[in-house]
């Protein structure tokens, strides 16, 4: 028993402060502090969250928490955690928003192009008022089989415009890919990517991708883009419109390919998501960017090929694995750069 000497020969008892209660108070606190900046390390969150208060979390006196330290400081210390959680909560909602901006963005900029029975996913590149040919400052890219299944001089991309009251609605277009038998688009020597460049009407509703939201190497070799990271990717599959206006259909997917570098010796990658026909075409894009960033474009799709014979048949069997196979995104600017050229 604790005690010190008064007046009185008999020593005066004085409380056992609570140690496993506050003990108890100090391992939580100290467990909340590692989990937000855990928390602020996973999401790129600035620690300086504090509603309305600058406040680095590594400045915070922690080491007070301690065994029989007074109610009014653990309230203190209980408050300021509270703070720093609702601080955080609010800064992912605001991330959240960028990220919901950046989606919109990209299904803003990707559109269908048909004819018959041939379909694909498109993208449009906007070059910043810089003229490729005759005019044209729109860039119109997708996979090479997609324009060259597109029999004739010319097909249908749809588009999206303001209808009556604001209200965004279906326009279709007709797109000329030909001169004769002469394709206008260019292809990429080495991987299935095209370029078109394109005069847009008036009365169209569309987001282009700017040339730097097309990822170059650097973004592969300083890891940016890497296995795992999540992709997005809006597309028709199976020719499949998400509604009467002609949006896209909002795909989701993982790179499953590593490593993405050199680029010489992995042109390609692997998309963990379940490709179709129609999907060829698709931006690629980073998923939980403040702006749509496109990583590579979608081209094939990966499957298991099985034969099987009896003395009565001969059987093949196509079974596709999940996999979507894309074309990095360098070789889309090469592809651009050489509709420059032209």
């Amino acid at each position: 028993m604790l005690g010190v000497m008064g007046r009185s020969s008999a020593p005066i008892a004085l409380p056992t402060p609570a140690r496993p209660y506050c003990e108890r108070d100090a391992l939580t606190f100290r467990i909340a502090r590692e989990r937000f900046a855990f928390a602020l390390e996973a999401t790129g969150t600035d620690s300086r969250i504090l509603v309305g208060t600058a406040v680095n979390v590594d400045s915070i006196r922690w080491s007070r928490v301690v065994p029989g330290m007074q109610e009014v400081n653990r309230m203190r210390c209980l408050n300021l955690v509270l703070g720093l959680f609702v601080g955080l909560i609010v800064s992912l909602g605001n991330g959240n928003a960028a990220n919901d901006q950046a989606i919109e963005d990209a299904l803003r900029g990707t559109f269908r192009l048909t004819k018959g029975s041939a379909s694909g996913t498109a993208f449009l590149v906007s070059l910043e008022n810089r003229d490729i040919a005759k005019g044209k400052k729109h860039v119109l890219v997708t996979a090479a089989h997609v324009f060259d299944d597109l029999k004739g001089t010319d097909c249908t991309l749809v588009m999206r415009g303001p209808g009556k009251d604001g209200i965004i609605v279906r326009k279709e277009i007709t797109l000329t890919i030909r001169d004769g038998k002469k394709p206008l688009w260019v292809k990429h020597p080495d991987v299935h990517v095209a370029a078109l460049g394109v005069d847009l009407p008036d009365g169209v509703d569309f987001k282009a991708f700017r040339l730097d939201q097309i990822a170059d190497e650097k973004w592969a070799t300083e890891r940016k883009v890497r296995v795992g990271r999540d992709v997005c990717i809006p597309c028709f599959p199976a020719q499949v419109e998400a509604n009467e206006a002609g949006w896209p259909i909002l795909r989701k997917g993982s790179i499953a390919t590593h490593p993405l570098t050199p680029l010489a010796s992995a042109k390609t990658m692997f998309v963990d998501y379940s490709h179709f026909g129609g999907d060829s075409g698709a931006p690629v894009v980073l998923h939980g960017e403040k702006e749509p960033i496109v990583v590579g474009l979608v081209i094939a799709m990966q499957r298991q090929t099985d034969k099987s014979t009896t003395p009565f048949e001969e059987r093949t069997v196509h079974t596709p694995l999940g996999l979507a196979i894309a074309v990095q995104s360098p070789f889309i600017l090469q592809t651009i750069e050489m509709l420059q050229k032209k």
